[in-house]
């Protein structure tokens, strides 16, 4: 019994590198069916890539496709309506291209990334949107003014989130009102730390606090104590504390909330 179980195992050990060396795309398959081995914008949480592509009318979104299938791949993109979605190669790097959004919201049409190299596809619908982000990576706190408020899932240093949220086509939260200040408060459950969009700016040999991310005035204001500049310590940007109001601190890793007007 146990020689026939080692002969078992060498045989299927013996078929499965086989198949490694042969690849494992049975001659005719269709390539669509391959194309469950490949994934657009893979992530943590997002394993098994993009299933669907919504996107914001009007923004550019970077997009990545990985594999498993055993051939070099060679990959191209495509569009079902490049009137919707129009679809840039990266110049050097065929495995990377730029989904650009021009129908209105809304709007629908498919994406395409062709492997040729694997004879593999993978189609996904594509849906145009406004003031959408992404709910694997964002909580949506609600709306207020015709604007549109998230609290993000991930941290990031203060700069990294601004950069973020300008390529979504929105803003760190600018606050203009009390109404809005307790919109986030209330929308943030028990986050303590949480960026906004205000910021120390050096002008001349003067540090200024009088403008938000979007250029606005700073007129409504919550802070604990608002302090005359950075400090020391490089305290340039500003956050929400346990109680609501804002504070500054440097640069550190914590949840932001996205503005989209």
């Amino acid at each position: 019994m146990k020689n026939k179980l080692v002969i078992s195992i060498v045989v299927l050990a013996f078929c499965f590198s086989c198949s490694e060396e042969n690849g494992t795309e049975p001659e005719g398959s269709n390539p669509e069916d391959l194309g469950q081995g490949m994934f657009i914008n893979q992530s943590e949480y997002k394993p098994a890539g993009l299933t669907e592509f919504v996107i914001n009318s009007g923004d550019t979104v970077q997009l990545v496709v990985s594999t498993i299938l055993l051939k070099t791949p060679q990959y191209s993109w495509s569009s079902g309506d490049a009137g919707v979605l129009k679809i840039v190669a990266h110049e050097s790097v065929d495995s990377i291209a730029y989904a650009i959004a021009l129908g209105d919201s809304g709007a629908a049409t498919t994406l395409k990334v062709t492997d040729s190299g694997n004879n593999a596809a993978k189609t996904i619908p594509v849906k145009i949107t406004h003031h959408w982000a992404d709910p694997d990576y964002f909580d949506l706190i609600g709306k207020l003014g015709g604007h549109t408020y998230y609290l993000s899932k991930e941290i990031r240093f203060w700069v990294q989130a601004q950069e973020l949220c300008h390529e979504m086509g929105a803003h760190l939260v600018a606050i203009n009102s009390e109404e809005e200040n307790n919109l986030l408060d209330d929308g943030r459950g028990n986050v303590d730390n949480v960026w906004i969009g205000l910021r120390f700016n050096k002008v001349g040999t003067s540090w200024k606090l009088n403008t938000w991310v979007t250029g606005e005035a700073l007129e409504y204001e919550n802070f604990v104590s608002k302090p005359g500049d950075p400090g020391i310590f490089a305290e340039y940007y500003f956050h929400f504390v346990e109680s609501g109001k804002w504070e500054n601190w440097h640069e550190i890793g914590y949840r932001f909330f996205v503005e989209f007007e």
